[in-house]
């Protein structure tokens, strides 16, 4: 039976140096000051802390293979594209082994097809547009021209215009060399014959010349528009006899 009533316990007023094997079933009433076992020293210290962030041993140095090298400014300056559109006349080019063109029709289109596929491959032109019309024939056969076999030469020059546009930024390829381009190697010239044997009346074509371009003849100065006046030339003329004169008296 339990008791009537309960167990005083009394707990000790500072906490003993050695712990009792069972604790105590009522606590101190404060708290103790004095730590029940004393500290004990570390035999062997650690150097080094148990953790730290790894260290690498030496900083890593990233480095390209080559260094970037800056694209260096062009000191060229591109040549400037120029546009030419001019109407020539008085162009000349001989066919040989025939004496007569039959339809300036069919020589006028079929020579501007060849011409503007020739400045297409040419590589110097760009937005070229030609025309070639035909304006004369001048026939060689029955003449007494023979060729260096001595057999009679029949040949026939014809004269043409050519209306010529284009771009080029090639300041060396001027008109005239433009103008003469188309037939101006063998291998054109031979392909320009095949273009033409088909047609009718081209059977008999042997050859064909490079084509001749008028000389441009400089315009003389018109007293109304600018140069120097007649009067002043004679002028000039006669003050230069004087002066002979007086040199010789």
């Amino acid at each position: 039976e339990p008791s009537a009533s309960p167990i005083t316990l009394n707990p000790t007023a500072t906490p003993s140096g050695s712990p009792s094997s069972t604790g105590s079933l009522s606590p101190t009433s404060s708290p103790s000051f004095t730590p029940s076992a004393p500290p004990k020293d570390t035999e062997n210290p650690s150097l080094s802390p148990s953790s730290a962030e790894p260290i690498t041993s030496e900083p890593t140095k990233a480095v390209t293979s080559e260094p970037t090298k800056a694209p260096v400014a062009s000191d060229e300056t591109p040549a400037p594209t120029v546009k030419i559109d001019k109407t020539t006349s008085g162009l000349t080019t001989t066919l040989s082994g025939i004496c007569v063109v039959g339809s300036a029709a069919e020589w006028s289109k079929a020579t501007t097809d060849f011409f503007e596929s020739q400045y297409k491959e040419s590589g110097k032109m760009t937005d070229t547009i030609a025309e070639v019309t035909f304006t004369s024939q001048q026939s060689n056969c029955g003449s007494g021209r023979r060729n260096t076999r001595g057999l009679q030469a029949n040949s026939v020059e014809v004269t043409y215009e050519q209306a010529l546009a284009y771009s080029t930024s090639d300041s060396s390829f001027t008109v005239d060399k433009a103008l003469e381009y188309p037939l101006s190697t063998p291998q054109q010239q031979d392909e320009y014959i095949a273009t033409l044997k088909e047609l009718d009346g081209y059977s008999d074509l042997t050859s064909v010349s490079a084509i001749s371009v008028p000389a441009t003849i400089a315009p003389i100065p018109n007293p109304d528009t600018g140069g120097v006046p007649q009067w002043a030339i004679i002028v000039i003329i006669l003050i230069g006899i004087l002066a002979l004169v007086v040199l010789f008296l």
